[in-house]
């Protein structure tokens, strides 16, 4: 035998050896596969992905190698980045155990670490706890995931390997119902049943089935064409979008950012007035922002907690306004006011009387007084006030009858004046009468000694056969005319006293008038 065949049949037998131990298969395998990959490049759509990894007691320690491997396999055909696919992974058994979020790795050699370094937990299988959390903490904005608004798909990949020991059924249902699109792989005991209950529409598509882990890698041919996108329409630098490109199974479309809308051009975006759509509820004004809007309310007024309506601000509420009777809250202070009668000081606090006849509108004939909150007129001595309360009429002297006089009166002036009938004297108290002592004395002398009559008036005596006049029962000041008076006059006891018709008054020489 040769040496060079010797040297081929060692060859061979190490070979045979290595392929029956499988770690040529292994090899071979690997090498394939890496071959695929590269000869089978594509490029992946923009996609929020989160792995959900059953990490129970009955999946083997090398069981649980493969799952991280078919993971590190599948990364292959996503574009990891956070302007790309985001990456999270959260792994259960009995609890939920996040590894890492959806913005916790910004490359794919940082999510391939990652996994390597994962540990088996080798506990219980709370599947439906599982979704619950992927669900409500995952997906979650606040864990990387981008607005729905920019319609970027959520990917969840549930891989589990029994029966859960919880419901899926309805928690799987909301979380499809929340946009979640969920892909459910089964490997060994799992039922297609649990397993369809835990999968998206159309279940040929979203639910697999295989017999063992070492199985699970013929899934990834399966997985390429549903991750790989078509061409990247949206990377030519003439899409033309506004805003956002977004790569279509049939081309690419163009989206808005939060707070704008696509125009009739399909490229370009307008910011929405979320103020115009008329639904807003502002009470008084509205102030459209980037994808919302907020309330404000007008001067002087303060926004209340509902976010929507007005209260105005009581200026005076802290009660150091310093007013000295009345206060009222204004759009932008607290002024104080006064009570009826009172006007506001230069100070603008404090209060003083008002006197009502100050502003000459009282109306008053001929004088006038403040009376409380009124201004009152009244007339000079002479004159009372007439029903209208302003003007003022003649007063007649004699007329309240207070004037005394014993038998007759006659109005002077502003005097009332007595005067007695005939045969009758005014006594010095201008007041009462007494009968005339010469008519009294002549008439007892005459009535016993001589003849007498009256004639008009006048006393007659005939003494032998001689007529003489003897005297006048009242002395008649005024018979030789007016005695000077310029308009009417009257007789008194002493004299002849001048007076003035209605509205004129005597003057101080005792004959003329002058008008009042």
């Amino acid at each position: 035998m040769s040496k060079h065949f010797q040297n081929f049949v060692c060859s061979l037998v190490i070979l045979i050896t290595l392929y029956v131990t499988g770690v040529l298969k292994k090899c071979i395998a690997n090498v394939f596969q890496d071959q695929y990959l590269l000869s089978n490049p594509c490029k992946a759509t923009a996609l929020d992905f989160v792995f959900v990894i059953d990490s129970s007691r009955s999946i083997r320690p090398e069981d649980y190698d493969k799952v991280k491997t078919f993971i590190i396999n599948l990364l292959q055909f996503l574009d990891v980045g956070l302007n790309s696919t985001r990456v999270g992974l959260l792994q259960y058994g009995s609890v939920v155990q996040p590894e890492f979020s959806l913005n916790t790795h910004t490359s794919k050699a940082q999510v391939e670490e990652a996994v390597r370094n994962m540990q088996h937990l080798a506990t219980g299988t709370m599947t439906g706890l599982a979704i619950q959390y992927t669900m409500e903490v995952a997906f979650t904005e606040e864990q990387g995931a981008r607005p729905k608004s920019l319609q970027i798909p959520r990917i969840a990949m549930v891989v589990t390997d029994g029966r859960p020991q919880d419901t899926v059924e309805e928690i799987a249902a909301e979380a499809r119902e929340a946009g979640i699109q969920i892909f459910a792989i089964g490997v060994g005991r799992v039922e297609m049943k649990t397993l369809k209950a835990i999968g998206s529409q159309p279940h040929s598509e979203h639910v697999h089935l295989v017999a063992n882990f070492s199985q699970i890698e013929t899934l990834i041919s399966v997985f390429k064409s549903k991750l790989c996108g078509a061409e990247d329409m949206c990377a030519a630098a003439d899409h033309g979008c506004d805003h956002i490109c977004v790569n279509l199974a049939d081309g690419y479309e163009c989206r808005c950012r939060p707070g704008y809308e696509l125009t009739i051009d399909l490229k370009t975006c307008n910011r929405i007035d979320y103020c115009d759509l008329g639904n807003h509820g502002c009470e008084h004004n509205c102030v459209s922002l980037p994808g919302s809007y907020i309330c404000s309310c007008k001067k002087g007024f303060v926004l209340n907690a509902d976010g929507k309506t007005c209260s105005q601000i009581d200026h005076c509420a802290a009660g150091s306004h310093g007013c000295e009777q009345k206060f009222m809250n204004t759009e932008t202070s607290c002024v104080c006011k006064c009570t009826n009668g009172y006007t506001l000081r230069s100070d603008g606090k404090t209060c003083q009387k008002v006197d009502p006849c100050a502003d000459g509108s009282h109306g008053c004939e001929q004088e006038f007084v403040s009376a409380g909150d009124s201004c009152v007129c009244r007339c000079r001595k002479g004159f009372t006030l007439r029903p209208d309360g302003k003007t003022c009429k003649k007063v007649d002297p004699c007329a309240d009858g207070s004037h005394g006089c014993e038998q007759e009166f006659v109005s002077a002036g502003d005097s009332c004046v007595c005067r007695c009938r005939k045969g009758f004297t005014l006594r010095p108290d201008g007041k009462t009468c007494k009968k005339s002592l010469l008519l009294q004395s002549t008439f007892s002398l005459l009535f016993n000694h001589f003849n007498f009559f009256f004639i008009h008036g006048f006393l007659f005596l005939i003494v032998k056969h001689t007529c003489l006049l003897m005297c006048h029962p009242e002395i008649e000041h005024c018979l030789d005319g007016n005695d000077g008076c310029e308009q009417e006059f009257i007789n008194t006891e002493n004299s002849c006293v001048c007076k003035c018709r209605e509205g004129y008054t005597l003057r101080k020489d005792g004959k003329t008038c002058q008008s009042e």
